[in-house]
């Protein structure tokens, strides 16, 4: 609430140095992956942030999805991609392709359960190479999460990849 409120009244108002001292609170909010921050984020917020500062942003929730945190990926699914730049999303990628590549459980089912659908083909063969990495090198969580939740969400081709 208190995120909707700044954003529909009090941001435009803020000095840079106030908004500053605002962002990094809601960067450290992103990077633990409080999800109700992040929808709120998306839906009043985001559009009203600079360049910089949603570089600044992203760049904790790429952490937060690089470690897994399955809170973040998921509000990331179902709020704040699709306003991403293609850019913006390359760099979130990153972050998923490295949690994917550790084999980390959490951040696999949150990927197929809320992201994977998001995905263009390009942005799925690249998570797939981190999985393809991950199952190689007989990471037993990640298999288990990609039997569990990705598998059949794979195409022929994608399958064979993996």
């Amino acid at each position: 609430a208190a995120i909707r409120a700044l954003a529909e009244s009090l941001w435009s108002q803020l000095t840079p140095p106030q908004q500053a001292q605002v962002l990094a609170g809601m960067v450290e909010a992103v990077a633990n992956g409080k999800r109700a921050a992040i929808r709120a984020l998306a839906e009043s917020l985001w559009s009203q942030l600079t360049p910089e500062q949603q570089t600044q942003v992203l760049a904790s929730m790429v952490g937060a999805v690089a470690k897994g945190n399955e809170a973040a990926i998921r509000a990331l699914a179902e709020s704040l991609w699709s306003q991403l730049t293609p850019p913006q999303q390359a760099q979130v990628l990153v972050g998923m392709v490295e949690a994917v590549a550790n084999g980390n459980r959490a951040a696999i089912r949150a990927l197929a359960e809320s992201l994977w659908s998001e995905l263009t083909p390009p942005q799925q063969t690249q998570v797939l190479v981190g999985m393809v990495g991950a199952v190689a090198k007989g990471n037993e969580a990640a298999i288990r999460a990609l039997a569990e939740s990705l598998w059949s969400q794979l195409i022929p081709q994608q399958q064979t990849q993996v």
